[in-house]
């Protein structure tokens, strides 16, 4: 599966002195050693290197949380956190109504749970869209009749365990006997243990006349575009 994987590094410091102390960070991907091309918020901090560790310095007026650097790459990925599966079928004495079953299922293999899990399926012109029908389920389900789109939201889907999602709706009169509409689903969840990317971040203290307490937590998120076998 080829997939646009994100990487996002945030920071915050505290700091009871005039000037934030520098510390040394590094980013790198086992599974890609060469490519370096992570992206420091130059305009934010001031980044000294490069080398295997920058050396970094935060300025002072910064407050809270904010994006300290930021990765892209395309990469083709055999196995998957989450799988997502979906089945559309017609019904009726005219083949009037089309149902839709969405099964998300995560890979018994993860680390941990996933968390924050947003499904959002998209509405095709070819069909009726103020006659969608959410089949209720565990997952609930929202309709934006204006977007056209479908939203489901599950706090948590524990290692190896899976949910089913369904809906149901008119078609188009216009719409072939044998056709099935198409309808694209996009994922979006979060997980501390397990990702798609293998970006590690390492912090550590400059030298002894920086002193530092450095709390690195890494938070991994990742989105997935699924669509129907033409």
């Amino acid at each position: 599966m080829h997939m646009h994987t994100h990487t996002h590094t945030q920071a915050q410091v505290f700091s009871q002195s005039a000037q934030n102390p520098p510390f040394s960070i590094r980013i790198i991907d086992p599974d890609y050693p060469e490519d370096t091309n992570f992206q420091f918020e130059s305009n934010h901090t001031i980044v000294y290197g490069p080398s295997e560790y920058n050396t970094l310095a935060l300025p002072k007026a910064i407050k809270g949380k904010f994006k300290l650097a930021s990765y892209h790459r395309s990469v083709t990925k055999k196995f998957m956190p989450i799988l997502v599966q979906s089945k559309v079928a017609r019904t009726g004495n005219h083949l009037e109504i089309c149902k839709v079953a969405v099964q998300i299922r995560s890979n018994l293999n993860n680390l941990g749970s996933l968390r924050d899990i947003t499904v959002a399926m998209a509405v095709p012109p070819t069909v009726i869209g103020k006659t969608v029908k959410i089949v209720p389920g565990v997952a609930g389900g929202v309709y934006d009749e204006l977007k056209r789109v479908i939203r489901w939201n599950i706090k948590e889907l524990k290692q190896g365990s899976s949910v089913v999602m369904g809906a149901e709706v008119m078609v188009t009169s216009n719409l072939l006997v044998d056709e099935l509409p198409k309808f694209p689903i996009l994922l979006r969840c979060t997980s501390v243990e397990d990702t798609v990317s293998s970006v590690q971040v390492d912090c550590k203290q400059l030298d002894e006349q920086h002193p530092v307490t450095l709390n690195v937590v890494t938070l991994s998120s990742f989105k997935l575009l699924h669509r129907l076998p033409s």
